[in-house]
């Protein structure tokens, strides 16, 4: 079974329709480079992720490599906020080899920049081998432990509050797999969210795009537009989605892995419920013209959390 860029009908990581360097204004581009002390020789366009903002790797004519992300005042407010979130939650976190540092934020001609290192590194392969899925998550499990409790100065929500609701919208399963089997799936996600203590900081949107694998055996986690409240295996969880439709048997990597063994089953099946929740209230809305994949993505989230259960 294969993921998305495949049977999902979207490129693979070829989904956003962002801006590029040039695109910037000429006063914006001009304060990049003072802040940078070098001028921008290049500028290439990541062209994974459903956000309509700028993202592109800038090399510069010392040689330095630097990746920039903003937002400007011809798109929508909600953009510029997001990565003002992100650098503020990327600015706060603890170091470590997961997470991808903050250079500094600028405000020029109406633009929000942020500056990020440059990182030499690919999104996952698809379909997803069980070598990249362990990877993946004995990564993820060690940047749970460094982010519990979680770091200061950050105001996350819990994610009982943010998946809350996700819960009641279980209730769409019932005309698919009648009303014992959806009470049981809903079941399993009120349970988790009472359970499961809300301990770390994590991620709110781990998916294969935000996902780097470096040659140097590295996993980085990146877009950090916000973060929330959660248990510490939250995030390696949720990384485990795309595996498990891929064909990967990652209940037997979860079940084995030190940081994840003790965690009930019961947990792990709860979060991929809520998941569930939340991608069938969103998958059949309305397109989005600036994100013109992003539906279709959610309809293979869909899809791939529905299956987690029918296998069962």
């Amino acid at each position: 079974m294969t993921g998305p860029g495949t049977t999902a009908g979207t490129p693979t990581y070829r989904t956003s329709r962002r801006p590029h360097w040039q695109d910037v204004s000429a006063a914006a581009r001009d304060a990049v480079e003072r802040r940078l002390n070098a001028r921008v020789v290049a500028g290439s366009s990541a062209i994974a992720g459903f956000t309509p903002g700028l993202a592109s790797v800038l090399t510069l004519d010392d040689g330095r490599a630097v990746f920039l992300k903003g937002a400007g005042p011809t798109q929508e407010a909600w953009l510029a906020q997001a990565y003002r979130r992100e650098a503020a939650t990327v600015a706060a976190l603890p170091s470590h080899p997961a997470t991808v540092p903050l250079l500094w934020t600028l405000d020029a001609d109406g633009w929000f920049l942020a500056a990020y290192e440059a990182v030499a590194a690919t999104h996952p392969p698809r379909p997803w081998t069980q070598k990249d899925a362990a990877r993946v998550l004995d990564t993820l499990v060690g940047l749970g432990a460094s982010l519990t409790p979680p770091p200061p100065g950050i105001d996350a929500p819990s994610w009982v509050g943010e998946f809350g609701t996700f819960v009641d919208q279980l209730g769409l399963l019932e005309s698919r797999l009648g009303a014992a089997r959806t009470a049981e799936i809903r079941e399993l996600a009120r349970r988790v969210l009472l359970e499961a203590p809300a301990t770390t900081l994590s991620h709110d949107d781990v998916r294969d795009d935000n996902l780097l694998l470096g040659a140097d055996g590295s996993v980085r986690l990146v877009d950090w537009s916000a973060g929330l409240l959660a248990p510490p295996w939250f995030m390696a969880v949720v990384a485990m989605i795309a595996p498990a439709a891929d064909g990967v048997d990652v209940r037997a990597l979860l079940a084995a892995h030190p940081a994840t063994r003790d965690v009930p089953a019961a947990h792990v099946d709860g979060v991929i419920a809520l998941h569930l929740g939340y991608f069938l209230g969103v998958a059949d809305l309305d397109e989005v013209e600036s994100s013109p994949w992003l539906r279709t993505h959610q309809r293979w989230y869909r899809d791939a959390t529905l299956r987690w259960f029918e296998r069962d």
